[in-house]
């Protein structure tokens, strides 16, 4: 993994242990705690995982172009619907498959582009409007998209009583931060 001063993979550190702390969080769940929601208008565990994975496939994959040949597998088995979807949302070990295809797919793109790549923009036609969205903002929305659901998660599986030590106790940190240099 490149962290040229240049990158963005040097921008945008600590969405990788993010994405690890997600994984984690998923990883060990039964169909029964991923089918969880906190209310009945309210997606479940496994609904809010396949969201991000979802989220990132319409924006990483589909709006800036990037290819996976692992994500193009793992959209035909979501895509085919009915059983298959809801097998997908309550099954722990496809919804790593999928955090885990299209976080690489992220990280090609952040090790590859560098911050004079983040003000290039692509029109985005949605809804009758043309939109002129830079590379910077398509990052920032998946990123943010990534946190709030990944919030979610965490909360829901909070509720169900389930210790998430990355994305709970402590405080979404994977690793501990540096400690000062005594003098």
């Amino acid at each position: 993994m490149s962290t040229d001063a240049h990158s963005l993979m040097s921008v945008y550190k600590g969405w990788d242990g993010y994405q690890i702390g997600l994984m984690h969080a998923i990883a060990p769940l039964s169909s029964e705690q991923l089918a969880w929601r906190g209310a009945p208008h309210l997606r479940s565990v496994g609904e809010l995982a396949a969201h991000v994975v979802m989220g990132r496939i319409g924006w990483i994959h589909h709006i800036l172009g990037v290819e996976s040949t692992e994500v193009t597998q793992w959209l035909v088995a979501w895509s085919a619907g009915g059983t298959l979807k809801q097998d997908v949302e309550q099954n722990a070990g496809a919804l790593v498959s999928g955090l885990e295809a299209t976080w690489k797919m992220i990280e090609n793109v952040l090790n590859r582009w560098t911050t004079d790549d983040l003000g290039k923009t692509l029109l985005h036609p949605y809804q009758g409007k043309t939109y002129a969205l830079p590379r910077q903002w398509i990052l920032w929305r998946i990123m943010a998209h990534d946190i709030h659901h990944g919030g979610e998660i965490a909360f829901a599986l909070g509720m169900q009583g389930i210790d998430l030590p990355e994305l709970g106790d402590l405080g979404g940190h994977l690793i501990e931060p540096p400690l000062a240099e005594s003098s």
